[in-house]
């Protein structure tokens, strides 16, 4: 019985000090749980370290677009203006441009020379004169697009001296005539009077054959053809039609 009594009092005690003395087991979820912390913890770090990075690397990469796409605007707006003056340069030498003709016309003050025929007459119809041929000299656009013309008219005598058609024995057709013209885009009209010939308006109207206010009159208009060269025709009761070739010559240096 004493031997029992030992033995369950040992046992006892084996058992109270086995509970006491601590294990040196880990606790395994203990651990588990500090890991996934610690690593939980690497991670969050490693992100935040990251995301600055790409931040940055962003933003240079936005940087550089930018900078090519203000580079590429800049060529885009030089290219444009090249463009821009070549369809000028190309507008201003097209030979149908409106330009064109506008360089075509005389501008400013110009000298005027002209030569042409009077095919209409009525002695040369008779067979009392061979064709008058004419001569003029004038200006251009003096004063807002006024100007002046002299003309000469002369036609030899065929059969010796004959009367005109003011009256008095001639040998040859002269005329002298003055008078303004005007020139607006391409045209230019004229109107002119005999005033100083043997047969003007001054000496016919105190002659004894009671002609008053004689002398060779007309009116005409003229076209610019090519660069200042003017082809016009004329009309009077008197002589009929007559033509007339023209050119301007620019006074823009001279005056």
């Amino acid at each position: 019985m004493k031997n029992i009594f030992s033995i369950i009092l040992m046992a006892t005690s084996i058992a109270v000090f086995s509970q006491e003395v601590p294990t040196n087991t880990p606790d395994t979820s203990a651990v588990e749980s500090t890991e996934a912390a610690a690593m939980e913890s690497t991670e969050t770090n490693m992100e935040s370290t990251e995301a600055p990075a790409e931040s940055a690397e962003e933003s240079a990469t936005e940087t550089t677009e930018n900078a090519g796409a203000l580079e590429t605007l800049q060529k885009a707006l030089v290219e444009e203006e090249q463009t821009v003056a070549e369809d000028s340069d190309s507008e201003g030498d097209s030979p149908d441009a409106d330009t064109e003709d506008s360089e075509d016309l005389v501008s400013g003050p110009a000298l005027v020379i002209g030569l042409g025929v009077l095919p209409a007459h009525s002695d040369i119809g008779k067979g009392n004169i061979s064709t008058p041929l004419r001569f003029s000299i004038g200006a251009d656009d003096l004063f807002s697009g006024f100007g002046l013309i002299a003309l000469y008219e002369r036609g030899s005598a065929v059969n010796g001296p004959y009367v005109d058609n003011d009256g008095g024995l001639v040998d040859n057709y002269a005329r002298f005539t003055l008078g303004p013209t005007y020139r607006f885009n391409k045209f230019r009209v004229s109107a002119a009077i005999d005033l100083f010939g043997p047969k003007g308006f001054f000496l016919a109207s105190g002659a004894d054959d009671g002609i008053v206010g004689s002398g060779r009159k007309f009116i005409g208009v003229s076209y610019d053809v090519f660069k200042g060269f003017y082809v016009g025709v004329d009309f009077s009761a008197y002589a009929g039609i007559g033509v007339m070739l023209n050119y301007s010559i620019p006074l823009g240096g001279v005056l």
